[in-house]
């Protein structure tokens, strides 16, 4: 029942449009370019954008995982945003299957179903799967992979055979690491908890010895259970290494690019990060200084549950502590979706810290008992009805307004200006704009960012967007059409298309 409701709301969420975000048409130009055959043609294309404009906007290119799971959607559909956006959508319903499944073992009946309803009613989650955004397939993925980590590396579960289960979880880490390059921190947890293993057996003298009277032999000796065990525990690296190979035979290379960004890394970034990510979770909640307080409140649960858990979940420690420190440090910010892949593994601490206080038992009288009960209660049920209300809401008003959205590259005005683009532009024109990925996503147009007068000479058209950022200012314009540097040849309530004259801006700026 809970995941037809989450269906039902998902799918009369997802609208017609998107957002300005230039992240979603360099998502589906790599899946054009997947569909189309040609990946290193993207590379080159978004390598002008890139290099060519006035401050960096993003990686060359994004990993390829995610641009591989849309292109048969792109070849089948083409740009319709509904279609693009079913992805995450499906990925999503996955990811609530897995919640219930995954966490039953932490949680009584009640109360996995509560960890169940908090994310398929989270109105934050329900509204960002309205973009076409690779962060809920890499939520599935990172999130499977680390509860496999528990049961094969930890509980020393069999699935399969010991052989096949560590083949798949390093395919699980190399696919997580295909569709978002922070997939490598689950290479880095499932290392981690392979040597606090170790180093517990080593404390408590269980870990298979030497037959060190073989060295004078110049060999040694194990026992084949000791040789066997290092086999497994070498084979989900083995199977990693080789899928990446394999996977970087077939696209082009681009996402290292994101690495010129740990040059913005400063003392002052790492500080504010801290603080910016301390109050961050409260967005999880969506209900303004109403979301901060239960976050606050929450916190106490998630320590409990953390205490409760840590000799059997330390890996899920490791995992959620490597996570914020990369953020921390990672001196770009992008809001709650940097933190998806901890918040189950968070929620799921706090719901066992709440149903570790509702029963205690350390002499306290019924009515105290009691009372812990209906506080535990009543503040999940406040969450997940608030959720529901508002959820609910922004389904019905989507729906209502035909799905249309007010902002973004689909809209009326939008359109019609790629439009003029498309019919009065030569192909080999190049377009500045303050989204250019946006720009050559919808017209095929070389474009870039330019927010200077002299940077204006590198375009052919320059196309201005009402109080957008990343734009020069209209007095420059005012000046430039003044002198001859730049004609007005289209405009509308939102745009204005300038033709540029390179050689009157030479003379007007300055060469």
């Amino acid at each position: 029942m809970i995941l037809s409701v989450a269906g039902i709301l998902v799918y009369c969420t997802l609208s017609k449009g998107h957002d300005w975000g230039g992240d979603f048409a360099a998502y589906i130009m790599q899946a054009r370019s997947i569909f189309e055959g040609n990946p290193s043609k993207f590379i080159e294309e978004n390598s002008f954008t890139m290099l060519q404009s006035s401050r960096k906007i993003g990686p060359i290119a994004y990993p390829w995982g995610f641009p591989a799971l849309l292109s048969p959607l792109y070849g089948i559909f083409g740009i319709n945003m509904i279609a693009l956006k079913s992805i995450g959508a499906i990925f999503f319903l996955f990811y609530l299957c897995l919640l219930f499944i995954g966490f039953r073992k932490y949680h009584s009946s009640f109360w996995v179903l509560c960890l169940v309803c908090i994310f398929s009613l989270n109105p934050f989650l329900l509204e960002f799967l309205d973009n076409v955004l690779s962060d809920i397939p890499f939520l599935l993925f990172s999130t499977i992979t680390v509860l496999l980590i528990g049961l094969l590396i930890i509980e020393k579960r069999q699935f399969i055979s010991p052989i096949c289960d560590n083949i798949v979880l390093g395919i699980l880490i190399a696919i997580a690491f295909f569709v978002r390059t922070n997939g490598i921190l689950l290479l880095l947890t499932l290392t981690s908890t392979q040597l606090f293993i170790l180093i517990q057996r080593i404390l408590t003298g269980q870990v298979a010895n030497f037959s060190w009277s073989a060295v004078t032999r110049s060999h040694l000796s194990w026992n084949s259970k000791a040789v066997y065990s290092c086999l497994l525990a070498f084979l989900p690296y083995v199977s990693f290494l080789g899928l990446v190979l394999l996977w970087n035979g077939f696209f082009p290379d681009g996402g290292s690019s994101h690495m010129s960004y740990l040059s913005k890394i400063s003392m002052h970034s790492i500080f504010y990060n801290l603080l910016y990510y301390a109050k961050l979770p409260a967005d999880f909640f969506s209900m303004g200084i109403f979301g901060y307080l239960i976050y606050v409140i929450t916190i106490p649960y998630v320590i409990k549950g953390l205490i409760i858990r840590y000799r059997s979940d330390y890996h899920i420690i490791i995992y959620v502590i490597l996570t914020i420190l990369l953020y921390i440090f990672w001196p770009e910010r992008q809001g709650l979706r940097f933190l998806f892949p901890v918040l189950p593994f968070c929620v799921s601490f706090a719901l066992i810290g709440m149903e570790a206080f509702q029963d205690v038992q350390d002499g306290s009288t019924k009515i105290k008992q009691f009372l812990r009960k209906k506080v535990s209660f009543l503040l999940i049920f406040f969450v997940i009805s608030s959720f529901g209300i508002r959820s609910i809401r922004y389904a019905y008003l989507n729906i209502i307004h035909n799905r249309e959205i007010s902002i973004g590259p689909f809209t009326a005005t939008s359109e019609k200006m790629f439009s003029f683009i498309n019919e009065n532009t030569k192909p080999e024109s190049t377009v500045i704009f303050f989204k250019p990925r946006v720009m050559r996503m919808m017209t095929g147009r070389k474009s870039i960012i330019r927010d200077t007068a002299k940077g204006l000479s590198s375009g052919d058209y320059l196309c201005l967007k009402n109080e957008a950022g990343d734009q020069v200012s209209p007095k420059v314009i005012m000046y430039l059409s003044e002198h001859g540097a730049a004609q007005l040849i289209y405009e509308n309530s939102e745009f204005k298309i300038y033709q540029l004259m390179k050689d009157h801006i030479y003379r007007s700026c300055g060469k």
